[in-house]
């Protein structure tokens, strides 16, 4: 099974990325200085010598820890109870995700600088959440909100999808995953994600990364 997973094509770029996690206690409420923590510190790491691209995610792609999963609605569709609406895996991620880690656009769009706060609730999805609860049919301009019959959620539009990524599970390994901007989708903790130029080590970058993190909250 190790060998397999090993071997298996997962949908994303591993070589020559650097990862690590951080972010604040839920007592820190803050919501307004955490998006901005977040955006800084992508845009420093991204900044950094010897840095190919850069991006701060909620939750990895074979990993899962921080991707979260929660029932949904589309709205084109009508459900008896709370229990009858599918569930989707979501990860929130700053608009240099894809391109660190090398998925490619397969329909639509990407995110981009103006998917914020106050603008337009967007999302990406990949092939098997089209596939999955779209029937394999045109997904862009389609809308869905989280959560049950009383989620006060905006309706996310699909603006883009992007191929199957590995979701870490074996037993499931190419889940349906929606994608959303971070900064309309906010979370506590989250991964900082840079992938380095010419095949140098990512660990090289340990240090300057904690030195950002650093400079920008030193608590």
């Amino acid at each position: 099974s190790v060998s397999k997973t090993r071997n298996m094509d997962t949908g994303f770029e591993m070589a020559s990325v650097f990862t690590t996690r951080v972010g604040f206690p839920s007592a820190y409420t803050d919501t307004v200085a955490q998006r901005l923590f977040f955006e800084q510190l992508a845009e420093r790491v991204a900044a950094l010598p010897g840095v190919q691209a850069a991006t701060v995610a909620s939750g990895l792609p074979g990993a899962q820890q921080g991707l979260n999963g929660d029932r949904f609605s589309l709205e084109s569709a009508t459900y008896a109870t709370d229990q009858d609406r599918p569930r989707t895996r979501w990860v929130s991620v700053t608009p240099g995700f894809f391109r660190t880690l090398d998925i490619p656009l397969k329909q639509g769009r990407l995110f981009e600088s103006s998917d914020r706060l106050g603008a337009l609730p967007v999302a990406v999805v990949t092939e098997r959440f089209v596939e999955q609860h779209l029937g394999g049919g045109d997904a862009l301009g389609k809308r869905f909100r989280l959560g049950g019959a009383e989620s006060t959620e905006p309706w996310v539009t699909i603006v883009g999808v992007v191929p199957n990524v590995f979701g870490g599970d074996p037993q499931e390994a190419f889940p349906a995953v929606a994608f959303r901007p971070f900064e309309q989708a906010h979370a506590n903790f989250a991964y900082i994600v840079a992938r380095t130029v010419g095949g140098t080590s990512p660990m090289v970058l340990a240090d300057p990364v904690r030195g950002v993190v650093a400079s920008l909250n030193a608590d």
